[in-house]
């Protein structure tokens, strides 16, 4: 691995019910290694945001969670961490496969062409007001080519090649530490970065807010993880569990 400190220890599991349960266990251990990624081929209980259920065939995609300790994050700003994510998934999947078309959706999942190709989930844990620790998971469809009816894609189903899930963990893991990094030396460039490539922004689309469906233009992503809309009344910032997407089909 190409890395100074992420990745440079992987765990490999057949089944697991999460990575990210697996994970949790570890950083309660006395000692853990900073970057040490587990890997599943397989997740019967797979967690996406908010109790979702991350699906995905056995050994086609990559299932993996980063142990981390940014204790240099405020609590307040631990979005942070989530953007540093989102931009070393958008990053990596622009290598693999050569094109600029690729966005981070508000929060955290990667599209390639208007089809959701990664999700992220961050479990923090906090003690005396910062964060101790941080699992960082990553789901990314590899060599997934049924998708039951979701709005998802794969890096075989864009390209009509197969790729090896190790080259995909390791490029992951390049642009995972050098995003961590910077958000260690500019957490501001972290935040600035996030808006470039941000799904949506500037465009007019119809969202559900909690007064119902409007249209509205996503500008901007603020540093505790709230997104700024502008509407017929102005503008407004909600939370994500408060808008919810509509699509054309």
């Amino acid at each position: 691995m190409n890395t100074l400190f992420v990745g440079q220890q992987v765990i490999r599991l057949r089944v697991v019910d999460s990575t990210n349960n697996y994970a949790a266990k570890m950083v309660k251990m006395p000692k853990w290694i900073e970057g040490t990624a587990i890997v599943a081929d397989y997740q019967t209980s797979g967690k996406g945001r908010n109790g979702n259920v991350w699906r995905g065939s056995a050994g086609d995609n990559l299932f993996v969670s980063f142990l981390f300790k940014p204790t240099h994050i405020p609590l307040q700003h631990s979005f942070l961490l989530s953007m540093a994510a989102a931009l070393a998934v958008q990053h990596t999947v622009k290598e693999l496969l050569n094109t600029d078309d690729v966005a981070v959706k508000w929060p955290n999942d990667v599209f390639v062409n208007e089809r959701k190709i990664s999700g992220i989930l961050i479990e923090n844990q906090v003690r005396g007001g910062q964060i101790s620790s941080a699992i960082v998971g990553i789901g990314i469809n590899v060599n997934e080519l049924e998708f039951e009816g979701l709005r998802a894609t794969s890096l075989n189903a864009e390209t009509g090649s197969s790729f090896d899930r190790e080259d995909v963990l390791q490029s992951l893991c390049r642009h995972l530490e050098a995003q961590y990094l910077l958000l260690r030396s500019k957490p501001m460039q972290i935040l600035e970065n996030y808006q470039v490539g941000l799904y949506g922004k500037d465009d007019a689309r119809n969202y559900i807010f909690p007064d119902g469906e409007d249209q509205g233009v996503l500008q901007r992503v603020a540093i505790d993880g709230s997104a700024t809309f502008v509407r017929n009344s102005g503008k407004h910032s909600y939370t994500i569990d408060h808008v919810k997407w509509c699509w054309e089909d």
